[in-house]
């Protein structure tokens, strides 16, 4: 583990002025790391758990700083810091509306030619997976511009330009919200403790999700979401059903019922599977035998059926590649391969399945 600034610290950022200026990150386990910015020192020691964190003595508002961080044998820079007014707009919709998407927010944000707003928007990832982490690679600190600033929550904006007018300095704002989240996420959970509702969810909570890891939760939540989907489709066939019975009766006028085929949340269904055999003949180089894969079905999907179903048919061509080559080579060795399996005879003639992935 190499020495790590968080996510968060990037070229153009804004620390707080007149304020201790906090900075962390990662790094190897009781090594020294010292950071500075500007006129500002700091020095602390990586602790066992890998992380870090200095605190450095407040500074006045100014621009185009330099944040070096260093362990000895790894260092880091930021370049264009700036010291002004950080405020973080976090919550739900309301909060999440962009100004493009505002009253005017086309046209105002066309007409903006402010320098002093720079705004940082936290990627949105409900796990802490490699996608968050790439997710968070990728975020960036940006000054607001013309071409930008509709990105920016309209609320934020405004706020901004009012305090860049009234202060005078370079207004950083740290977008953090999600439409839709419960208002519990944005709470500490020393907060809810302090209210009966709060307590109840996190008692709900603890007994839905307890010591379980994320990737039992994961496969947890996919089985509830197929189970749900499924019960929809039920009750929706039901009611498409009632409709169609209460059209026969005279009088009655209803609109004709159209039944799709159901969709699946997962990549296509595999469509074939082959075994593909490379002989030593003058005639016969190779043959091939193909096999239809399983499919859904359209009245009554179960993903449990289509998996059997698929294990099925990768036993029965396994047995069929082994059966092959034994009756044409004798004293065949099986290698096994990550997407495939291949039989190769000590003459070096080969049998090879091809598997395709696994569906998920």
């Amino acid at each position: 583990m190499s020495l790590k600034l968080a996510a968060i610290f990037k070229d153009f950022m804004v620390v707080q002025r007149n304020r201790p200026i906090t900075v962390f990150g990662t790094g190897v386990p009781k090594t020294v790391v010292t950071v500075s910015l500007h006129t500002s020192f700091s020095k602390t020691v990586v602790a066992a758990d890998g992380t870090w964190c200095a605190t450095l003595p407040p500074l006045a508002a100014g621009t185009d700083y330099v944040l070096t961080v260093s362990d000895g044998t790894t260092e880091e820079q930021r370049k264009q810091v700036a010291v002004g007014e950080v405020w973080l707009a976090g919550g739900q919709s309301n909060m999440e509306l962009a100004l493009r998407d505002s009253a005017d927010g086309v046209a105002v944000s066309k007409a903006y030619t402010g320098t002093q707003i720079r705004f940082y928007q936290v990627p949105k990832r409900a796990v802490l997976d490699e996608t968050h982490q790439q997710l968070e690679a990728q975020s960036a600190w940006k000054i607001a511009a013309a071409e930008n600033v509709g990105d920016l929550s309209a609320v934020a904006f405004y706020f901004a330009k009012r305090l860049a007018q009234k202060m005078d300095c370079v207004i950083g704002i740290v977008d953090c919200y999600w439409g839709g989240t419960s208002i519990a996420c944005w709470m500490s959970e020393s907060m809810m403790q302090s209210v009966a509702a709060g307590q109840k969810q996190l008692a709900d909570y603890k007994a839905e999700v307890g010591a379980k890891t994320p990737e039992q939760y994961a496969a947890e939540m996919r089985e509830y979401e197929w189970a749900e989907e499924m019960r929809e489709r039920r009750e929706r066939d039901e009611r498409l059903r009632g409709q169609s019975e209460m059209g026969k009766h005279p009088g009655t006028v209803m609109p004709p019922v159209v039944r799709s085929r159901p969709s699946f949340d997962a990549p296509d269904p595999v469509k074939r599977f082959y075994v593909e055999v490379e002989l030593e003949h003058p005639y016969w180089t190779e043959r091939r035998w193909e096999f239809s894969a399983p499919s859904f079905s359209s009245s009554d999907p179960s993903i449990n059926d289509y998996m059997d179903s698929y294990q099925e048919k990768v036993d029965k061509l396994h047995e069929l590649a082994v059966n092959l080559m034994q009756a044409a080579f004798g004293n065949v060795q099986e290698i096994s391969e990550s997407t495939n399996t291949t039989f190769q005879n000590p003459a070096g003639q080969q049998v090879i399945i091809q598997q395709p992935p696994v569906p998920r």
